[in-house]
């Protein structure tokens, strides 16, 4: 807070007008709560504790309906977690509804999308990725 006993002059301040919406597209972020799938790691202990949290998991995202969706907390291990939860979520709404977000460089920011949202481009969605200390993003 900044007191000086004086009113604050703006000078040269520009009143900018937001972009014209182009079309719909819901995006969202979702923490899976540690969804790994490497047994006894940081995720489900057992076979079907894993699975009990992958059905959790694919009713969410689907009551969700979102056609970009960030995820926290998934298994780095490549593209293995991240596609094992497309693919669930895809034997429960149709083949190819959701694929799996490809990152150009090495680090894999997880996420997924409704390709269809994005038919107007020849190239997945651009993603783009905060990269903090430490390496973690």
């Amino acid at each position: 807070m900044l007191v000086t006993g004086k009113a604050v002059e703006f000078n040269g301040w520009t009143e900018l007008s937001p972009f014209p919406v182009l079309g719909n597209v819901k995006v969202a972020g979702f923490n899976t709560l540690n969804w790994f799938t490497t047994l006894g790691s940081r995720g489900a202990n057992t076979a079907e504790e894993q699975q009990r949290q992958l059905a959790k998991l694919v009713a969410a995202l689907k009551g969700m309906n979102a056609d970009a969706v960030g995820l926290m907390e998934v298994q780095n291990n490549g593209q293995t977690a991240v596609q094992a939860l497309v693919d669930a979520l895809n034997a429960e709404m149709g083949a190819g509804t959701y694929a799996a977000l490809r990152h150009p460089t090495e680090y894999n920011p997880p996420g997924l999308y409704r390709p269809d949202a994005f038919r107007s481009s020849d190239h997945d969605p651009v993603v783009i990725g905060l990269t903090l200390p430490g390496g973690r993003s």
